[in-house]
């Protein structure tokens, strides 16, 4: 039939024309990208038949003339993900073929007559004549010149195409949902939710975490594994360092009660008892007003030549001895009383770095666990009739949150029981911390703020707009009711938040009813492509777990041919890009 179309003539204009275009898409998909190889010239295997250069040309020419302008990267990734389609439809063919489904001629022909054909899977619109109807000396030009293949070869890869066509309609008809099914899918697509919430950040808490040394030396005789991995992973960190000085320090206010004598005779009375034998760690912990009083003053280590403490500290360390007390230091509103507890430089092994690693660890712990005690405590005011807006400052943006009630940062930290200002007096200083320990809201609003997210409705990865991707979360939130607090925290990429439902808006089940069938048809169409697509990455992956498929990735760059150095073709394997792309292009 296809031969009784030659006979309709074409311009010559038309011909010049076509010709401009297929020149273009050759040179930068067709065959001759790739050197102008032979026919003959492998490019690898798929099912125990041969894939030439050409077979890789076509279906990079058939399937993205449009994307030819691409960065390399992504012309890359995109060339990659052709082939894993190629790869697929070269197996779901074979599929067809042991199912005895068969392909004729006047299928194919019957295509290409009105006006379509298949591009790995995806029709395409096909070349017309002046009439609007097929002219077999047109397409034959467009063929040849545009994806390097004739009439003939070009049939035989439709009647490919259409074997494939045919596994995925058999998929397709397998495919039966429940009214129920489809009428909950309807329920959760169309419900949507405003959420409140909270983040902590455990990486701002660290410095609340307190350790003694027992409580250290503990810690690292229980995490020797991860230790070793940190070291492993940090070498460089520990690798031809200047000279350092490790540094413990007490740091007081300059004044107690406005007066400056009795700031400096408080801190002389510590350096007594330092002087006396006392514990500097013990007493740096229980007087000192820096976060450093969590982990018994220790500053950790300093460059020897510039400390970076305060310009008076760090001119006294020059001069101080190991295990040497300082005098007390004045620095602006602050006294210090500093001692060098060691020094090192150059390589440090995993044996000297051992206990600098095990605080790291420590504190990264505890700050983790410090944040959902914190949460809880928030939880627990909640639960005692205590509204988010009362206890948080809400952002900027939040301006129904910012008039439900909330008040400025001072207002929202004094409902909330937040610390004050720091004390002049140590101890009431240290108090103030240990307060944070035992009720975490006492850490406040000013450190927290009381985010709203925009209107969402739950999706494929549980994604929470402002929080990132938790089913767990997703699950939770879309429980709640407008108003309502999550009654537990969760943590999601290392955060830890606390959610309450802002608004919600629940679907119309009046328009599930006028709509049933149409949304039904819908539903089983989607599960039928994820179905396929599904079917299709397990077919791939097996072809490749059972060396079933080859492809040499150089045929996937331009630059190969070109002889570049840099070429980075070599990233290709075969089926991960279906993952990838859902199996779409």
């Amino acid at each position: 039939m296809l031969d009784r179309m030659r006979k309709h003539s074409r311009s010559f204009i038309i011909y010049i024309f076509f010709g401009i275009i297929i020149g273009v898409f050759v040179v930068n998909f067709g065959p001759q990208s790739q050197g102008c190889m032979a026919d003959t010239t492998h490019a690898g295997a798929v099912a125990g038949r041969t894939i030439t250069i050409n077979d890789i040309g076509y279906a990079l020419a058939v399937a993205s003339p449009r994307n030819a302008g691409l960065p390399e990267e992504q012309l890359g990734m995109l060339r990659a993900l052709i082939v894993d389609r190629y790869l697929v439809r070269e197996l779901m063919a074979d599929r067809a073929l042991e199912l005895g489904l068969r392909v004729p001629d006047r299928e194919i022909e019957d295509m290409l007559l009105a006006g379509r054909y298949l591009a790995l899977g995806d029709p395409q619109p096909l070349v017309r004549g002046e009439s609007g109807g097929f002219d077999y000396d047109l397409f034959s030009r467009f063929a040849r010149y545009n994806w390097g293949i004739t009439v003939k070869k070009f049939k035989e890869e439709q009647r490919r195409e259409l074997l494939a066509q045919k596994v995925r309609q058999l998929l397709d008809g397998a495919v039966s949902v429940a009214e129920s099914e489809v009428q909950n899918d309807f329920v959760q697509r169309q419900t949507q939710v405003r959420l409140q919430y909270v983040r902590l950040a455990p990486n701002e808490l660290r410095e609340q975490v307190r350790l003694t040394s027992a409580e250290l030396d503990a810690f690292a005789a229980q995490h020797q594994q991860e230790i070793r991995k940190y070291y492993e992973v940090n070498r460089t960190a520990f690798s031809g360092l200047p000279a350092q000085l490790l540094v413990r320090a007490i740091e007081l206010p300059a004044t107690v009660g406005g007066d400056r004598l009795a700031g400096s005779a408080a801190a002389e009375r510590l350096a007594q008892r330092v002087r006396a034998g006392g514990d500097l760690a013990a007493l740096a912990r229980e007087a000192s007003t820096a976060a450093s009083a969590a982990v018994d003053g220790l500053l950790g280590w300093r460059n020897s030549a510039a400390p970076g403490i305060a310009p008076a500290v760090d001119s006294a360390l020059q001069q101080l001895k190991d295990g040497e007390l300082s005098p007390v230091i004045a620095a602006g509103e602050k006294l210090y009383l500093v001692r060098i507890e060691g020094r090192r430089s150059g390589n440090v092994t995993l044996a000297q770095a051992q206990r600098e690693i095990a605080l790291e660890l420590a504190r990264d712990e505890g700050a983790r666990r410090l944040a959902k005690q914190t949460a809880e405590a928030f939880l627990a005011k909640v639960r005692g009739g205590a509204k988010l807006e009362e206890l948080f400052k809400p952002t900027r943006d939040d301006g129904a949150a910012a008039s439900d009630g909330a008040t400025d940062g001072d207002g929202a930290a004094a409902s909330a029981g937040a610390a004050s200002a720091p004390a002049e007096d140590p101890s009431a200083a240290n108090s103030a911390v240990e307060a944070a320990r035992a009720d975490g809201a006492s850490l406040g609003a000013q450190r927290f703020e009381l985010r709203t997210s925009d209107l969402f409705t739950r999706s494929a990865d549980d994604t929470i707009p402002g929080i990132g991707s938790s089913a767990e979360l997703s699950q939770a939130v879309f429980r709640l009711a407008r108003g309502q607090v999550a009654q537990r925290s969760f943590t999601v990429g290392g955060m830890v938040y606390l959610v309450a439902v802002k608004d919600r808006k629940d679907p119309d089940m009046q328009d599930w009813l006028r709509h049933r069938v149409e949304i039904t048809g819908r539903y089983q169409d989607r599960k039928a492509q994820e179905l396929v697509q599904r079917v299709e990455q397990e077919f791939c992956q097996q072809a490749v777990e059972h060396k079933d498929v080859m492809i040499d990735p150089r045929v996937l760059s331009r630059r190969q041919a070109e002889g570049e150095a840099n070429d980075k073709s070599g990233d290709y394997v075969p089926c991960r890009m279906l993952q990838v792309a859902g199996g779409m292009l």
